[in-house]
């Protein structure tokens, strides 16, 4: 019983192997090489075509302070430094319509509770056209947003497209009253 189903299976393995019919016959593509270059290797893109990025040589001059009250407390707002750039921070920065005005700024709640948001800036330049940069610009850290406790204080860049003049700076409270404003040299 046992050679006879050998045989069997030698049989179907036989007709599975050889056909039964007109079958076709697949063959692999030959595997292609790319052709051997003969002469000399084509030229490396010119790396002067597009001129490297040179950051602003601009050194930062400390700014002025003032205390400001707003509805729910009361603190400082300290200009830590600020510098006029005619470009942004990096080549992927959007170029400035006017000039950038980049100012590190440091708040500190003396007393109740302090916003801070780089929305709650805005400069009097008189001019009128001012656009806050949403840091487009690259220079950071940016400014967060939030609320500060008495003692706590928090440090960023908040920056504005405009004509290099003097300016005042103007921090608003919560509700976009002006809780407080400095003097930017030009």
């Amino acid at each position: 019983m046992r050679n006879r189903l050998l045989a069997g299976v030698a049989v179907g393995t036989v007709l599975l192997a050889g056909g039964c019919g007109g079958g076709t016959t697949v063959t692999a593509p030959e595997p292609t090489t790319p052709p051997i270059a003969s002469g000399s290797p084509p030229p490396l893109p010119d790396e002067s075509a597009t001129p490297s990025f040179e950051p602003d040589d601009v050194e930062p001059r400390s700014g002025p302070e003032t205390e400001f009250v707003s509805q729910t407390g009361r603190g400082t707002l300290q200009v830590v430094e600020f510098a006029w750039h005619e470009q942004g921070a990096d080549a992927e920065a959007v170029p400035p319509e006017k000039s950038y005005l980049v100012l590190k700024l440091k708040i500190t709640c003396a007393d109740g509770e302090c916003y801070h948001n780089p929305a709650a800036f805005r400069v009097d330049s008189g001019d009128g056209e001012v656009t806050f940069t949403g840091g487009r610009d690259g220079y950071g850290p940016l400014l967060g947003s939030g609320t500060l406790d008495t003692d706590d204080e928090v440090e960023g860049i908040v920056s504005f497209d405009l004509t290099q003049s003097e300016a005042t700076l103007q921090f608003l409270d919560e509700f976009d009253d002006v809780a407080g404003g400095v003097e930017i040299p030009e």
